[in-house]
C-alpha cells in the first residue's frame, strides 16, 4: 500500500466504517461490501485496524460485481434482495420512501429522497448540504444523531439571488437527566451539558425535524456547526459529530 492510495477519501470511509460497531453492536452477522472501489479494496488492510476486530472480521470487501452478488445468494434468498442489487425484492429507495410517507410532516406520498452523513468536526468545525427544490417541490428536513456533543443547523434558502435565514436549531443525541430514566423515544432530550447519555447501543438515535414544507424552487443550504460542548474526556469513546441529514421531497 503507497501512501497515494491514503487519500481523503479513503480518511472518510474509515472514520464512518468505525461507526458500524455504534449501530449494529452484536447484531452484525455478515456486512458484505459490493461494488467496491479500487482504493478502498487495496486499503482494506489498514482500514480494517481502525476497527473493532470482532466487527472486521465480519465484513466482507467486493470489488468485483459478480463474486459480490454469488457471496450474497449464498447468504439472502432471492425475493429479499433489492431489485437494484439485482434481486427480486423491491428497491432500496421505494421501500425508504414508503416507511417515511407514514411519518412525514407533508401529508402525502413523497416524491423522493436525498441523505447525507455528515461528519462535523470537533471545536467549531463545519459541514454543508445542498437541496435543490424545483417548481411545485415541497421538501422537510430531519436530523438523526447519537452525537453526545451538539451542532447547530442553519436552514438558508438561496432564491433570486438572494439568501434568507430560515432556521436555526440545535440538535444532539438522545440524552435523559440521570441512567435510570427512560427516554428512549426518537423525539425526546434535553440540552443540558451534564447530562446522562444512554449507553443502550439499541436506543433510538435522536430524530429532530428541523425544517418542514418548505416551497419551491430554490436552493436550500444546511450549515451545520460543532458547539464543543462536551467534556471530551468524560464523554471519551462515545459517538460525536455524526449526524444523518434527510430531505423529504413531495408535490
Amino acid at each position: 500500500l503507497s501512501t497515494s492510495a491514503l487519500t481523503s477519501d479513503t480518511m472518510d470511509v474509515i472514520k464512518i466504517a468505525g461507526k458500524i460497531s455504534d449501530f449494529y453492536p452484536e447484531t452484525l452477522h455478515c456486512m458484505l461490501i459490493l461494488n467496491a472501489p479500487s482504493f478502498f479494496a487495496m486499503s482494506w488492510t489498514v482500514i480494517k485496524k481502525f476497527i473493532d476486530p470482532r466487527t472486521a472480521a465480519r465484513i466482507q470487501v467486493f470489488s468485483n460485481a459478480k463474486r459480490g452478488m454469488a457471496r450474497m445468494r449464498e447468504l439472502i434468498d432471492d425475493s429479499q434482495i433489492p431489485a437494484n442489487y439485482g434481486g427480486g425484492g423491491p428497491s432500496v429507495e421505494s421501500v425508504l420512501l414508503r416507511e417515511a410517507s407514514k411519518s412525514s410532516s407533508l401529508g402525502t406520498a413523497l416524491l423522493k429522497q436525498e441523505y447525507d452523513l455528515m461528519h462535523i468536526r470537533r471545536k467549531g468545525g463545519k459541514a454543508h448540504h445542498t437541496f435543490q427544490l424545483n417548481p411545485n417541490e415541497t421538501l422537510e428536513i430531519r436530523v438523526y444523531t447519537r452525537s453526545v456533543s451538539s451542532a447547530k443547523f442553519v436552514v438558508n434558502l438561496s432564491k433570486g439571488g438572494e439568501q434568507t435565514v430560515l432556521k436555526q436549531v440545535l440538535v444532539r443525541g438522545l440524552l435523559s437527566t440521570n441512567p435510570d430514566s427512560q427516554t428512549n423515544s426518537p423525539n425526546e432530550g434535553t440540552e443540558s451539558n451534564d447530562s446522562y447519555v444512554s449507553l443502550d447501543p439499541m436506543a433510538y438515535p435522536t430524530e429532530k425535524l428541523i425544517s418542514h414544507n418548505i416551497k419551491g424552487p430554490g436552493t436550500i443550504i444546511i450549515d451545520a456547526i460543532d458547539q464543543d460542548d462536551v467534556n471530551h474526556a468524560k464523554w471519551h469513546g462515545q459517538s460525536r459529530g455524526y449526524f444523518l441529514i434527510v430531505g423529504n421531497y413531495s408535490r
